[in-house]
């Protein structure tokens, strides 16, 4: 039976180990190894005739003559003890169409349709649409589509087209396919639509095929837009796609806006590439607001790279202040900045010293046009008294 995460549990019971055959072996391999298998002792106890067992293992691997043998007596064994989520009778011919699906057996999907009931599901409430969907098999879909329920949720509130957008890069068609008939505004139990989830693991294909067809205002149970899960990830690909619509200064229950969730992604050259996108895209008023946020992010997980790259539109006295928790080597531009300040004002303010103004040096010959060593940045030096 398909369990958690479009996987398959083994059964029937080990007592049945004895007299398998070596296609119920091979079955039983094959299953274990399947990605995302669920707890097996939260499945429901059931004991299935071995006949069953190499049904639903023809279907596995898509044994056509192993299926066109088994199934015309399939029926006829009472599945009365497996039924679905529901409540309803299944019948191991529903559990062997869920796994054909999920291994993109369309020749297998195709002959076991007439006898099977295609809505039925397994104990997530996962039908043989899902499956399908969730590895990007589109014939497989394409012939379940006409009699399933595509906007139909599993216990985790994951419709099929949200499952072929989150593998949209295994399975691209399907997704096309299932676009044309599901709502894309749907969430799961997380308040996700297929847009966040593409969002959030930076797939620009899918999001700039899913922007035009969603909400961008919508947000998850965390309060995220899917323009803030973009910038969580660092995609500056996927935040250019998704700030045209999108409120630049909404948060999120943390009262994190998107330009706080870009810091987040740590890595630098992420985080300052998709800044620059939102400091073009924002208005004056709205870059100040998003600006002191971003950095107060930055001070809080000590990220002072983030706090130089936006020291021009900082208060002074939080650069400052991250400057001495940090020092040059974190925050060169603001360290420049403040070593070109020093040196205009040893050129152009009063030699205190001396009291003689700037333009009586000039006349006594003591100021050298010359540039030092610094170059033309550093000005025009003093020159050194004759003793």
């Amino acid at each position: 039976m398909l369990a958690n995460g479009d996987a398959a549990s083994t059964h029937p019971r080990d007592r049945f180990a004895s007299h398998r055959p070596a296609s119920t072996a091979r079955f039983t391999q094959s299953v274990s190894s399947f990605l995302f298998v669920s707890n097996p002792h939260s499945m429901p106890q059931i004991e299935l005739p071995l006949a069953d067992q190499e049904l639903i293992d023809a279907a596995f691997h898509g044994d056509m003559d192993a299926l066109r043998r088994l199934l015309p007596t399939a029926n006829a064994r009472a599945q009365a003890h497996a039924r679905d989520a529901n409540g309803q009778p299944r019948g191991e011919i529903g559990d062997a169409l869920m796994h054909a699906s999920s291994q993109g057996h369309a020749n297998a999907v195709e002959l076991l349709l007439p006898a099977s009931r295609p809505t039925a599901t397994n104990p997530e409430r996962r039908t043989a649409l899902m499956f399908a969907a969730a590895r990007g098999h589109a014939e497989c879909a394409r012939l379940l589509l006409p009699v399933s329920e595509p906007n139909r949720g599993d216990s985790f509130g994951e419709t099929a087209f949200l499952k072929a957008a989150s593998n949209a890069s295994a399975g691209w068609d399907c997704m096309n396919l299932l676009a044309e008939v599901s709502d894309p505004n749907e969430t799961d139990w997380a308040g996700e639509t297929a847009l966040m989830r593409a969002a959030e693991v930076g797939d620009a294909k899918t999001v700039a095929f899913l922007a035009p067809l969603s909400d961008v205002s919508l947000v998850d149970t965390e309060g995220k837009t899917a323009l803030m899960h973009a910038a969580s990830c660092g995609s500056a690909s996927c935040v250019k796609i998704l700030l045209p619509g999108s409120d630049l200064l909404a948060v999120d229950s943390e009262n994190k806006d998107a330009m706080s969730h870009a810091v987040d992604a740590q890595a630098l050259v992420l985080v300052t590439n998709c800044l620059r996108l939102f400091l073009d895209a924002m208005k004056p008023d709205e870059r100040a607001e998003g600006c002191r946020r971003a950095i107060e992010r930055g001070i809080a997980i000590k990220l002072w790279e983030v706090v130089d790259f936006l020291f021009e539109h900082a208060a002074p006295v939080l650069v400052e202040q991250s400057f001495r928790m940090s020092g040059p080597e974190f925050m060169p531009r603001w360290a420049a900045h403040q070593e070109a300040i020093e040196l205009q004002s040893v050129v152009f303010e009063p030699d205190h010293g001396s009291g003689e103004s700037q333009a009586r040096l000039e006349k006594n010959g003591e100021i050298s046009d010359a540039p030092d060593a610094l170059g033309a940045e550093g000005g025009r030096l003093k020159k050194a008294r004759s003793l």
